[in-house]
C-alpha cells in the first residue's frame, strides 16, 4: 500500500522514487534457525543467488534439486518430500 507522500507501507518503509536496490540479504545474518534453501538446476533464478541466500545464512543447508524448474514442489514433489525429511531429521 502506498501512501500519498510516496512511501510504501508493506514493511520495508521504502519511497517509490528511492534508487537504491533493495537488499534483505544483511538481515538473514539474524535468522539463526537451521534453514533449507532447495533450487531446482533449471530454475530461471540463478544458483548464485540461492548460493548468496543460503550464505547469508548462518545456518543453511542449499540443495540443487536435479532436473527442476522454479516451482520444486510440484516438479519434484518426492524429492522435496525427501530433502525436507531429511533436513527435519538431521
Amino acid at each position: 500500500m502506498w501512501t500519498r507522500d510516496g512511501n510504501d507501507q508493506r514493511g520495508h518503509g521504502r519511497s517509490r522514487g528511492d534508487p537504491r536496490p533493495f537488499d534483505l540479504l544483511p538481515n538473514l545474518a539474524g535468522v539463526t534457525v537451521p534453514t533449507l534453501v532447495l533450487h531446482g538446476d533449471h530454475d530461471f533464478v540463478p544458483l548464485s543467488a540461492a548460493e548468496r541466500v543460503a550464505g547469508a545464512l548462518p545456518a543453511a543447508r542449499l540443495v540443487v534439486i536435479p532436473d527442476c524448474g522454479h516451482c520444486a514442489y510440484l516438479e519434484a514433489m518426492d524429492t522435496v518430500y525427501a530433502e525436507v525429511a531429511s533436513f527435519l531429521r538431521d
